[in-house]
């Protein structure tokens, strides 16, 4: 919407595929990145309470990361081929480094007390 700060998140196809773009999702207020691979890509919908970030996937609905009642910020994917995704989600007032495996459960890595704490993956 002109002027709002949000737009919709519309896919292109690729290659030897003709098409014009389809609209993935509306109201979008950031795309916060692409996987290495470029199969998945993190976006932020724009709506009032809760931060939350959004996985994606061409062809597939999108699916909240971490707990859906929970604010989830600074994901960054980490591990081997760096298919893996690290983030925060806050729990009370502290919050909890997560890290979800593209193969497995995710789990909590530590959690710290306060405001959002700064990591880097590399």
């Amino acid at each position: 919407e002109e002027g709002s700060g949000v737009f919709d998140l519309l896919l292109a196809p690729l290659g030897d595929s003709v098409g014009d773009p389809a609209v993935y999702a509306e109201d979008v207020e950031t795309i916060d990145g692409w996987s290495p691979d470029g199969s998945t890509f993190l976006f932020t919908p724009a709506f009032n309470g809760t931060p939350r970030l959004l996985l994606g996937r061409a062809g597939s609905a999108a699916q909240p990361l971490g707990n859906p009642a929970a604010a989830v910020t600074a994901a960054q994917w980490a591990g081997p081929g760096a298919q893996d995704l690290v983030y925060l989600q806050q729990a009370g007032d502290a919050w909890e480094l997560w890290l979800d495996p593209a193969q497995g459960e995710a789990r909590v890595l530590d959690t710290v007390p306060g405001g959002p704490p700064d990591f880097d993956t590399r």
